[in-house]
């Protein structure tokens, strides 16, 4: 959050800040914890009925191809998520997309 200055609420909007964080700092790996997910009424808030169990931890060395991932978790596509569409535009996913190299671990 101390990257951005400015007020720390504004990280959400515009989402391009997120974007800008990744274009200049280039996370080395980045981790979804994504075992529940809390799919309306967040941040605050929420009700367990607002929270989808999905087991899921999505760990990739390109931030892009991890939250291109995590949208199909809520299911949504990835370029209808405008902080997507501007990390494809600034060339900034460093594996091709859509991902096609994914792993599937089930313990």
């Amino acid at each position: 959050m101390g990257v951005l200055g400015g007020p720390r609420g504004e990280i959400h909007s515009p989402f391009k800040k997120l974007v800008d964080i990744v274009a200049e700092i280039l996370p080395t790996l980045t981790i979804i914890d994504a075992y529940r997910i809390l799919l309306r009424n967040g941040p605050q808030g929420g009700d367990p009925k607002d929270v989808k169990l999905t087991k899921t931890l999505i760990m990739s060395p390109c931030t892009v191809a991890a939250d291109y991932t995590a949208v199909s978790l809520f299911d949504m596509k990835p370029l209808d998520i405008e902080l997507l569409q501007e990390a494809v535009k600034r060339n900034l996913n460093k594996v091709a997309l859509p991902v096609a190299n994914l792993k599937k671990i089930v313990l």
